[in-house]
């Protein structure tokens, strides 16, 4: 028992630690908003400069309902975005950009690897509190 109890302080230890070197890399608004575990896309808007996607968040952890992506390259789209459920995420910062990579389920396609990199990540809630 000790010895698990030992293990768990660090490994809780080590964890805090990677969370605050996380949060400063990426941001604050980037490490706690980048969280759609449970939402599915409704829809994906391109305009070249952004892409926006409107999000049901009603069975995820979050008040977003968009994510807006600007100045953005897709490096990977094995699927559409639109009615595909967002399973988990990964973000990393590669020069003076982020990267995304996210795993998708579609009912249609199954499993999608979704990887786009952008200068700015953008959150916005529509739905009045």
């Amino acid at each position: 028992c000790e010895e698990n109890e030992k293990d768990i302080k660090t490994v809780s230890k080590n964890y805090s630690e990677y969370r605050k070197q996380a949060s400063k890399l990426l941001g604050e608004e980037i490490f706690k908003n980048l969280c759609f575990h449970d939402c599915t896309i409704i829809k994906s808007i391109n305009n070249d400069k952004s892409l926006k996607l409107l999000i049901d968040n009603s069975g995820g952890f979050t008040n977003f309902d968009e994510v807006i992506f600007e100045n953005f390259s897709i490096l990977k789209q094995d699927g559409s975005l639109e009615d595909s459920w967002w399973l988990y995420e990964e973000v990393y910062k590669v020069n003076d950009t982020y990267e995304v990579h996210v795993l998708l389920h579609n009912r249609e396609a199954g499993l999608i690897d979704f990887i786009i990199s952008a200068e700015q990540i953008l959150f916005n809630s529509n739905k009045n509190s």
